[in-house]
């Protein structure tokens, strides 16, 4: 399995590849989960602070963080954010119980965790940036599920799709499911967003493509 694969989208393409926590309170998923998601390796190709920085936050916006794992970027998020705040929506119980753990562990009070089901795909209210990283190859139905997100933002809010170039040898999804630019905008353009920005060379193994509402 890859140390991407751990967002519960909604239609999942292939839910027996995720940890199956949900329910039945096993740490084994939890602990599994920390050390794949959280290797140190990773910070090096996730690169988060330069992912962060890339997004031009003022700091005082309302973030949700959809399908925020085990809170890699999270709390990077949090910390760009001293006048708003991170609203990280996990639906696996023992991530978002971790969540609220590491948050009030690292007195992080900007960090709102939300142990939503995913398929519903409710947002809260004032959210001025959608943040969605390796989270769109995982949904079956993407055209309409982004459609249903964005419809809930207000005019001039944006949305950050971070998804796996196509090809290389590094981990990730397989080259099947992985999503090009041009599909990218599409399906942004298709959810009612201008694209703001495709950025190549940002991220070694990423593309990261930004987009805001009419």
């Amino acid at each position: 399995m890859s140390d991407q694969c751990h967002h519960r989208a909604p239609h999942c393409k292939h839910h027996h590849h995720h940890d199956h926590a949900e329910g039945h309170g096993d740490f084994g998923d939890l602990a599994s989960s920390l050390s794949r998601l959280e290797a140190p390796e990773r910070a090096e190709w996730q690169r988060p602070d330069e992912l962060v920085a890339a997004l031009r936050l003022a700091g005082s916006e309302t973030v949700v963080d959809l399908g925020a794992g085990t809170g890699y970027m999270t709390f990077p998020l949090a910390r760009a954010l001293p006048r708003g705040k991170v609203v990280a929506i996990e639906p696996q119980p023992e991530l978002a119980r971790h969540l609220r753990e590491r948050a009030e562990r690292e007195g992080a009070g900007n960090v709102e965790v939300l142990a939503g089901d995913a398929r519903e795909s409710l947002l809260p209210a004032g959210v001025e940036l959608l943040f969605l990283c390796d989270v769109l190859h995982h949904v079956d139905a993407p055209t309409t599920w982004l459609a249903k997100l964005v419809a809930q933002l207000s005019p001039g809010s944006r949305v950050a799709l971070v998804e796996h170039k196509e090809g290389g040898a590094h981990e990730g999804p397989p080259d099947s499911m992985r999503l090009s630019a041009s599909r990218l905008e599409e399906l942004l353009a298709q959810a009612g967003l201008a694209v703001e920005q495709v950025q190549e060379e940002l991220l070694p193994r990423q593309r990261l493509v930004l987009g805001r509402k009419r």
